[in-house]
C-alpha cells in the first residue's frame, strides 16, 4: 500500500535483482514506466491473456534467470520482454 507498481518493481531489483518479475497491463503502453537495463527488464505480458500464454510466459521467465545465473554476460538473453500472444 501506497506504492505503485514501478516502485516495487524497483524494491525488488535493489534486493534481488535475480528475481524475475512479470508485469502485466492492459494497456499498449505501460504508462509511467522508467527505464531499464535488459540486466534489469521485467517480463511484459499484456493483458487479456489466455492460461496458456500465462504459463509460456512463466516457464520463459524461469529458463531465462536460470540461464542468466549459470551463463556468462555475452550468453545471456539480450531482452527480457517477453512478447506473447
Amino acid at each position: 500500500p501506497g506504492i505503485n507498481g514501478w516502485e516495487v518493481l524497483a524494491a525488488i531489483r535493489q534486493r534481488r535483482p535475480e528475481v524475475p518479475v512479470i508485469l502485466t497491463s492492459g494497456y499498449a503502453e505501460i504508462p509511467g514506466r522508467p527505464p531499464w537495463s535488459d540486466e534489469c527488464r521485467p517480463f511484459v505480458l499484456n493483458k487479456p491473456y489466455s492460461l496458456g500464454t500465462l504459463a509460456r510466459v512463466l516457464e520463459t521467465a524461469l529458463v531465462e534467470t536460470l540461464r542468466s545465473t549459470t551463463l556468462p554476460n555475452s550468453q545471456r538473453r539480450n531482452s527480457a520482454t517477453a512478447k506473447m500472444s
